[in-house]
């Protein structure tokens, strides 16, 4: 998201097909490790619950966190 804000310049903040590809990269990667919660060895679930966990926080801070200051500061 940053590297996209850097590319427009002072352009316009268009966020959408950057947004779509962090929200479909950490959604297979949350699915990915998600599915290690089925695994038989307890620490592979929660290793996979952690990771899926962790993917869906980096996507909701990349894509509203990260935007709304990056439009603060502009």
């Amino acid at each position: 998201m940053m590297h996209r804000a850097d590319e427009r310049g002072d352009g316009p903040l268009e966020f959408w097909s950057t947004r779509t590809a962090v929200i479909l990269t950490a959604v297979t990667t949350g699915i990915g490790f998600g599915s290690l919660v089925f695994a038989r060895p307890l620490g592979l679930q929660s290793v996979g619950a952690v990771m899926a966990i962790g993917s869906s926080a980096r996507m909701l801070s990349s894509v509203i966190l990260v935007t709304a200051l990056i439009r603060l500061g502009r």
